[in-house]
Order: C-alpha cells, then structure tokens, then sequence
C-alpha cells in the first residue's frame, strides 16, 4: 500500500454506467441472536439418546 499512485492525463475510453445492485437498507435482514439452553438429564441413557439425535441431523 506503500505505492504511490500515477496520474496520467489519458482518456478513459467508453464508459458504462452500471445499475446499482446493492439492497435498499429496509431489504436487509438481520441475523437472529443465539439462545444457550441448559439441559438437566437425570440418566446417562438419556445423555446417550440425546447424542444420537443430535448426531442424526
């Protein structure tokens, strides 16, 4: 980024003007916050049946 820049007084060429694509800031969507659950299990069947459909998905 050090580089200097070198103006020249040169013609562009044919230029062409380009549709803005960017959204409109109401069409943007925000992302939803994350909700942390704790889970109590009272057996470690339970644990291991909570595993095996957490590893399903």
């Amino acid at each position: 980024m050090n580089r200097k820049t070198k103006y020249t007084n040169e013609k562009i060429g044919k230029v062409e003007i380009v549709k803005d694509f960017l959204p409109g800031p109401d069409e943007l969507v925000f992302k939803e916050s994350n909700v942390k659950v704790t889970l109590n299990l009272r057996s470690k069947k339970g644990l291991e049946g909570r595993r095996a459909i957490s590893a399903g998905r």
